[in-house]
């Protein structure tokens, strides 16, 4: 609780009755690793802040093959780009859109096509052009 409040101190003056009312919402809950949280077509009403280890979404293939999607982890990193809320809490400016997001996002596009465009035998994508 100590990272949510230093995040929402540096944007908002909080007083003490006010934080323990907020806290007073937040429930202590561990999840061992490998189990599930939420799956596909879920309502997801819970709210989650990392204390220690880190959280995988992914989605699965037909074939059973999973993919990540996005890895949470504790604290603030610089490659975790526009995360709705966080962006939602700090009350982010427009300019937020352009970086790290959009910048990020074709960054990330440039690279992904250089990686899969090694392989001779493939190229994409094909299907853009």
């Amino acid at each position: 609780m100590k990272y949510l409040k230093k995040l929402i101190t540096q944007h908002i003056n909080i007083e003490k009755q006010e934080w323990q009312e907020l806290t007073s919402k937040f429930k202590k809950v561990v999840i061992k690793k490998g189990d599930i949280i939420s799956n596909a077509g879920d309502i997801f009403s819970d709210f989650y802040f990392i204390k220690s280890g880190l959280a995988r979404s992914y989605f699965t293939d037909l074939k059973g093959k999973d993919f990540t999607w996005q890895i949470y982890f504790r604290g603030k990193s610089k490659y975790a780009g526009s995360n709705p809320v966080i962006v939602f809490l700090v009350g982010a400016k427009w300019t937020f859109l352009l970086t790290p997001t959009l910048i990020g996002a074709i960054i990330l596009v440039v690279v992904a096509l250089f990686y899969i465009n090694i392989d001779k035998k493939q190229h994409y994508p094909s299907y853009w052009f």
